[in-house]
């Protein structure tokens, strides 16, 4: 079973008096972390580009699992309903699973992730000048988490020698079984002879053959 964590943390303060969050997500088995996204504002489209990248770059899980946040779900809200994060992961297969409200141990392996960060990193700078900064600083220190620091938890391995994406959930479906994404991580997320993809696009965006899901640009969901 390969399950991912995610959630959301603060703690970037930026120099316009903002205050930024990291969209995080951790895979269960390996603590690889799949997401550390720096966003202005934790919206529920925020969070599915985040999410959404991940998928292509890492390929689908089988399982996610989320606090009971609205932008993973509206479970608690009003006029109930699916939240776009619901509809990913509903149109691609994935279990979406929500812990018990006020249960953070739940999502233990994310939540270390977020004190480490915090500690190692966060800590040392009291205001970033842009997210575009400290996005590039939490890129070196994720890539050093994933493959530089053994995880005594894993026996002191590194999370990245533990990690293995979704290759034959993800694979194409010409049965060539060739990885998703290739090793070189194509922008384009598929396989660049068949170009195939499991991934599914929201209704009104392009085919999978001519869009690289999610654009550069914006990107319209209702």
């Amino acid at each position: 079973m390969e399950l991912w964590q995610m959630d959301i943390v603060g703690g970037i303060q930026l120099a316009d008096g903002g205050e930024a969050k990291v969209v995080t997500g951790v895979d269960d088995h390996s603590r690889f972390c799949v997401i550390a996204a720096v966003v202005r504002r934790a919206t529920g489209r925020a969070i599915c580009l985040a999410f959404a990248e991940a998928l292509h770059r890492f390929g689908i899980p089988e399982e996610v699992l989320t606090d009971n946040g609205k932008q993973f779900t509206a479970r608690f809200g009003r006029g109930g309903g699916e939240v776009m994060f619901d509809r990913i992961c509903r149109e691609n297969g994935i279990t979406h699973r929500l812990t018990k409200p006020r249960s953070p141990t739940t999502t233990g392996k994310v939540e270390r992730f977020h004190q480490t960060l915090q500690r190692e990193l966060l800590d040392d700078v009291e205001v970033w000048a842009t997210p575009e900064e400290a996005q590039a600083a939490i890129d070196v220190f994720r890539h050093e988490y994933n493959t530089e620091r053994p995880h005594q938890s894993l026996g002191m391995a590194f999370p990245a020698d533990r990690f293995t994406a979704s290759r034959l959930r993800n694979s194409c479906r010409c049965g060539c079984r060739q990885r998703w994404p290739p090793p070189s991580l194509h922008p384009a997320g598929h396989c660049q002879q068949h170009r195939h993809r499991r991934l599914q696009h929201p209704p009104g965006m392009p085919s999978p053959r001519q869009c690289r899901w999610p654009p550069a640009g914006t990107l319209a969901w209702p």
